[in-house]
């Protein structure tokens, strides 16, 4: 059984492509950013039934523990694309108000918006 810090260290190496060989992301999945993503309140995925239900999920299962990025209904600019198909990319992102957009400076990554639609930052 992995404890907290394992699967964190698990998921950085995988986001720095040391276990996926993907190129490297500067993008902690870490509780920090987690608590500062915007995601679960964007009005994107507001009305979607798949992120509502994971954020209860998520809810339940923190209890010390770090979720898996698939099971996290965020952080899309470190993970990729949203797992949901049901979100609303319609809607205005909120990107640009997010601090984890701000600490890492991703207007100047590619893609700058939309990451649950457009895949991670580079």
């Amino acid at each position: 059984m992995l404890k907290s810090g394992d699967n964190l260290v698990k998921w950085k190496n995988i986001i720095s492509g040391s276990l996926s060989g993907k190129e490297k992301s500067d993008i902690d999945f870490d509780r920090e950013n987690m608590i500062k993503c915007l995601c679960s309140q964007c009005p994107v995925q507001r009305n979607s039934e798949c992120a509502q239900n994971k954020m209860k999920m998520l809810q339940i299962s923190m209890k010390g523990m770090s979720p898996e990025p698939s099971d996290f209904p965020g952080m899309y600019c470190a993970n990729g694309k949203a797992v949901c198909d049901d979100l609303d990319v319609h809607k205005k992102c909120q990107c640009i108000n997010c601090e984890v957009w701000k600490k890492y400076e991703l207007n100047s990554k590619k893609p700058d918006l939309n990451f649950c639609q457009n895949g991670k930052a580079e």
